[in-house]
């Protein structure tokens, strides 16, 4: 969003605000805006409700959401936004 000059305002849910718009902004799989919608409600649970309440296996799988979810967005900033994307 911020690339393409959008921002969501600071309101109840903006972050899933953001993650709904990955589908229309960088054409983001459905699976994935699921997964990430499931484990950003877990989260929200687990730091309000039940801290320390992450088994190793959602915490595997909400690394391997992170990179799938980082390897489309640098695809997409490749295509779209190459000037913004650090120079090695």
């Amino acid at each position: 969003m911020r690339a393409s000059g959008y921002r969501t305002s600071t309101q109840v849910g903006h972050h899933v605000k953001t993650i709904e718009s990955l589908e229309l902004s960088i054409k983001a799989d459905s699976k994935l805006i699921q997964k990430m919608k499931t484990l950003s409600k877990k989260g929200n649970a687990t730091s309000y409700d039940s801290a320390g309440n992450v088994s190793k296996q959602e915490l595997e799988l909400a690394i391997k959401t992170d990179d799938e979810l980082q390897r489309e967005v640098v695809a997409w900033m490749e295509k779209n936004h190459p000037d913004l994307l650090e120079q090695k």
